[in-house]
């Protein structure tokens, strides 16, 4: 389920698409009648911890369901020194589902891994999930 807050920053970041922008074409369906999207392209997103959220922006590149790419977020928990955390992850998307690694590059002095695991919309436009880290796992959810 859907935060109220996050719900109302992740409508504000859907509807705030260029004007002329298109949605991208559908591939076909696959033998579980799910319609795998390429999933390339920036996302926003938010994260739960600690009762808290964070939003965050990932550019991923979907190379038939392997995934690469890199996250920026704020500070929230890094030396203070620094404004934005930097991560890159890795994955693979199929029927569906999404898993995934963020590591963190070191800025900020933060650079452990947090796991990913959810499930794509039907559209190809929303990530839902749970993110998990030495036991500790929440919510997160994308948008495009």
């Amino acid at each position: 389920m859907i935060r109220p807050l996050a719900a109302c920053l992740l409508a504000a970041v859907a509807f705030a698409a260029p004007v002329g922008m298109t949605a991208q074409a559908a591939a076909p369906p696959n033998v579980m009648g799910y319609t795998q999207s390429d999933l390339s392209g920036l996302w926003q997103g938010v994260f739960y911890s600690n009762g808290g959220l964070t939003l965050f922006d990932a550019f991923i590149s979907d190379a038939n369901g392997t995934l690469t790419g890199s996250t920026t977020e704020l500070n929230t928990f890094g030396d203070a020194n620094t404004a934005f955390l930097l991560a890159d992850i890795a994955g693979t998307a199929r029927n569906g589902r999404v898993s995934f690694e963020k590591t963190y590059n070191g800025v900020g002095g933060q650079s452990h891994t947090v796991r990913y695991q959810g499930t794509v919309s039907r559209d190809g436009r929303r990530i839902t999930g749970t993110w998990s880290l030495d036991g500790v796992s929440d919510q997160f959810e994308m948008v495009r």
